[in-house]
């Protein structure tokens, strides 16, 4: 099984077109959850460990991640309500989020998202929860216990705006005190962790033995070892990209999981990345199955 850990929101997206005026959507999302969701479209087993509030809103989104097959961790927290995000819909980029992360923020484990963890034989991270406290502390518990389990671990830097959140010296240590055996960042999140005298790639391959880097439209860059190669993108018609990068790393952990050359996972997860693209918001629609992602 592939567990993923981090946000869980609903998504709150707002649309201004010319021709039919703004239209706003309402969506399950956060970056952990659109990632499961994807991996669920393989076939693969998954489950998600995340938080919600014990509110209306926490009720729908575990009941679409059930009806996806995902196999939901998902702590209910009282007083707490679900994390929202409302963003623009914008063809080139995500316009700025207003974000609420509600009980994402509350993030602990409790016997059921343990009992996920130990049957990981992948644990797929989010930084976005380590924004804060208890969700921080979460991240680094999980890892010993899926680590325990045999489990391989891979870790999203998810957002550049995270480094000053948490400090950079703060933020290096929980990523090596997670220890992720493949790092997924963009070059933004590269750049940031470079310290004096190091170039972004090789910031990065201080803490993981294979980085990955996401380019967009460029695609992307792979270091493993000593050696690099790069990844032209699949093309695509952008609709929306919001939660591409989620979409990408749920191909290439797939991939991965399932032991493929490294080349076969990436082009899996460039595949996932340009499908997320042409369409609104972070997730597929609930009726994709396994052959969009080429089989399992």
């Amino acid at each position: 099984m592939i567990v993923c850990l981090g946000d869980l929101f609903v998504d709150v997206l707002i649309q201004r077109r010319p021709d039919r005026g703004t239209s706003i959507t309402v969506a399950a999302g956060g970056s952990a959850a659109n990632t499961a969701a994807w991996l669920a479209g393989t076939g693969v087993p998954v489950g998600l460990v995340a938080a919600a509030g014990a509110d209306p809103s926490g009720d729908m989104l575990v009941e679409q991640l059930s009806q996806r097959g995902v196999r939901e961790g998902v702590a209910r927290v009282v007083n707490q309500t679900t994390g929202v995000m409302i963003m623009e819909v914008l063809p080139q980029r995500p316009g700025p989020p207003t974000v609420d992360r509600g009980a994402n923020e509350w993030l602990r484990l409790g016997l059921p998202q343990v009992a996920l963890l130990c049957q990981a034989r992948w644990l797929h991270c989010t930084a976005y929860a380590f924004h804060g406290e208890p969700s921080r502390s979460t991240v680094g518990e999980a890892g010993r216990i899926a680590r325990a389990a045999g489990a391989m671990i891979s870790l999203d830097l998810g957002a550049a705006h995270l480094v000053a959140h948490v400090g950079l010296d703060r933020y290096t240590t929980l990523i090596q005190d997670l220890a992720p055996d493949c790092l997924f960042a963009n070059e933004e999140e590269a750049a940031l962790l470079a310290r004096p005298g190091q170039t972004p790639l090789g910031a990065l391959a201080a803490f993981a033995p294979t980085v990955i880097v996401k380019r967009g439209r460029a695609g992307c860059a792979v270091w493993t070892g000593s050696a690099e190669s790069t990844f032209p993108a699949v093309p695509a018609e952008v609709v929306d990209p919001l939660g591409a990068g989620d979409a990408f790393a749920a191909g290439v952990v797939y991939g991965l999981w399932r032991q493929e050359p490294m080349t076969e996972a990436i082009a899996r997860g460039l595949t996932l990345g340009a499908q997320c693209v042409g369409i609104l918001g972070g997730q597929p629609p609930p009726s994709v199955n396994r052959e969009m992602a080429g089989g399992s």
